[in-house]
């Protein structure tokens, strides 16, 4: 697809959310079938499917049930994240544990229409991280994994993130979010909820860690544009002050005003700014998380080779006390789990993390400044 083909795929998305119709294209066979891989790349079928629908009579029967098939997989999905969600909530209150959903589990009552996602996702308070991995392994639900910022279940035939910090990588951020539950609204129980200013924080701290590495997708300008449309009332004074501790108050602005101009009804896709043309192949050319290869660019044209690798290698405290709560009594062991850490690392049957080390040393000085140029775009570099 060209970024003719993004724009007018974007502004048919916009149409979707309002409940609108699209002008139908001059060849709607072809662009059905091309706005399909480009939907299912970036997982948001269920934004464009209105549109497809209203266009149903002048398409092919094979093209149409392609959509009809992923719809009905993405929605299977849904139901078994809310099934696991409904679980998840009915455990941690009868054991009296804080709990607040995250990013999709928000979101996707937001969307007027389906948003997929990849997983469901809690928060409880890092102190009760032991207690609910005894209580999952009681219910039935084995620890899959383990990791600084959450452990992995399956639940309901769904991927379940429960997460016990926010972004522990950076100290910025870790100390920001240290004390989130006394910033919580109740629900109903031990359910509690960001006001509206924290959840758009978090939702655009979390976006800018996932740009910052390997990129995101068009669904990052869609739920910007659903919580500013669709979501409860944000005061922006508050919201500008705060993005502004993090230093992420212009990549808020950008990404905001790109969404508004390819999403809006009255956007102003027709005259993006050369950067914003920049910014929006960006985003398009890769996928929900952007393309393979560009976190090595990405961390090389911010801090270099050498710097990035060892980082890596020797990953800081508080990232690893989030992996191994041991440390918490004993920090002297740090050196002792580095070793460990990397020669787990190297019994690894898969070679993702040879591969990860031979993509860093790749990257061209070419990507390495386009990677640059994009962070500047975005806000995120001076």
């Amino acid at each position: 697809m060209t970024e003719p083909d993004y724009i007018e795929f974007l502004s048919a998305a916009g149409a979707a959310l309002r409940d609108a119709p699209a002008p139908l294209p001059g060849d709607p066979e072809k662009t059905a079938k091309q706005w399909y891989t480009f939907a299912c790349n970036h997982r948001v079928i269920g934004a464009v499917w209105p549109v497809i629908r209203q266009w149903k009579d002048s398409l092919p029967a094979y093209v149409l049930t392609r959509w009809e098939e992923s719809l009905t997989v993405q929605t299977v999905l849904s139901v078994r994240q809310e099934a696991a969600s409904r679980q998840l909530a009915e455990i941690l209150q009868q054991a009296k544990i804080p709990f607040v959903g995250l990013k999709g589990y928000v979101l996707r009552e937001l969307y007027p229409v389906l948003r997929s996602a990849a997983d469901v996702d809690f928060l409880i308070p890092a102190g009760e991280r032991l207690r609910v991995r005894k209580l999952m392994r009681q219910k039935g639900y084995p620890l899959l994994s383990k990791g600084t910022n959450h452990d992995e279940y399956r639940v309901a035939g769904t991927h379940v993130e429960l997460h016990h910090a926010l972004m522990d990588e950076e100290p910025a951020l870790r100390r920001y979010y240290r004390d989130i539950f006394e910033r919580l609204e109740p629900v109903s129980g031990t359910e509690m909820r960001m006001n509206p200013e924290d959840f758009l924080i978090f939702q655009t701290v979390h976006a800018a860690k996932h740009f910052s590495g390997s990129g995101m997708g068009v669904r990052l300008l869609l739920d910007q544009y659903v919580y500013r449309h669709f979501g409860p009332s944000v005061d922006d004074t508050v919201l500008r002050q705060e993005l502004e501790k993090l230093g992420l108050w212009r990549f808020y602005t950008v990404v905001d005003a790109l969404s508004e101009s390819v999403l809006s009804p009255d956007g102003k896709a027709a005259s993006l700014s050369p950067e914003q043309h920049t910014l929006l192949a960006y985003i398009c050319a890769g996928s929900l998380f952007g393309k393979a290869g560009q976190n090595a660019a990405m961390a090389d044209g911010r801090e270099g080779k050498g710097h990035y690798l060892l980082r890596r290698a020797f990953p800081s405290f508080a990232f690893m006390k989030g992996k191994y709560a041991v440390l918490e009594k004993a920090p002297w062991l740090l050196p002792v789990l580095w070793c460990w850490r990397l020669l787990l690392v190297l019994l690894r049957r898969d070679r993702h993390p040879v591969q990860h080390i031979r993509s860093v040393f790749t990257v061209t000085e070419e990507a390495a400044r386009q990677a640059r140029e994009i962070r500047r775009i975005a806000g995120l570099s001076e």
